[in-house]
């Protein structure tokens, strides 16, 4: 990551299922712990996080979303904070 910043790449883009089975949100882990060992990756990185049900195609997705996840209101705002919280407090606690 640090290469990728010194090339000027400073998008970096993960969500709640990134990672292997047993990890999941890992990749918001990793950017958190990254974020912490300074140097000024936070100010100069755009981070980006989303939510989202089981992998798969299209169809597949919309429909084990619904499945895993009952409408309720904020619920989508909720997980894309806690994203955000693994990102900004580096790394899980």
């Amino acid at each position: 990551m640090d290469l990728a910043l010194e090339s000027g790449i400073n998008f970096f883009d993960t969500a709640d299922v990134y990672g292997a089975a047993g990890h999941r949100g890992r990749t918001e882990e990793i950017l958190g712990r990254w974020f912490a060992t300074g140097g000024e990756r936070r100010e100069r990185t755009v981070p980006a996080t989303k939510l989202y049900g089981t992998m798969g195609g299209p169809a597949q997705r919309v429909e084990a979303f619904r499945a895993e996840h009952p409408a309720r209101p904020g619920r989508e705002a909720e997980a894309a904070a806690n994203g955000l919280r693994q990102i900004w407090s580096r790394g899980p606690k």
